[in-house]
């Protein structure tokens, strides 16, 4: 299977601590796996219904090995607009 995996970060005001920590773990997994080039991480601010911004990060499907630890849950594969690169391999392109 390969999904993509999601992890909603909440209201972008209060994400911050959280944003950091996790772009610091993804960062660590990345260069533990020996930097494979299709293992990256993107981030989109969102907004819904709902009157604030949240933000959620998206995962390729080579971080699958840890989509659960991260409590990241399968997603389709995100469409490239709006999405900002977060951690990972920059070679990895979203078309």
């Amino acid at each position: 299977m390969h999904n993509w995996f999601v992890i909603h970060l909440g209201d972008a005001l209060l994400a911050g601590p959280d944003f950091d920590d996790l772009q610091l773990e993804l960062t660590e997994i990345y260069e533990q796996a020996g930097k494979p080039a299709d293992m990256a991480a993107f981030y989109r601010h969102e907004t819904s219904a709902s009157l604030f911004c949240s933000v959620s990060v998206y995962l390729s499907p080579a971080f699958s090995a840890h989509a659960e630890a991260l409590y990241a849950t399968p997603c389709p594969k995100p469409e490239s607009f709006g999405l900002t690169f977060f951690a990972g391999s920059t070679d990895l392109e979203i078309n």
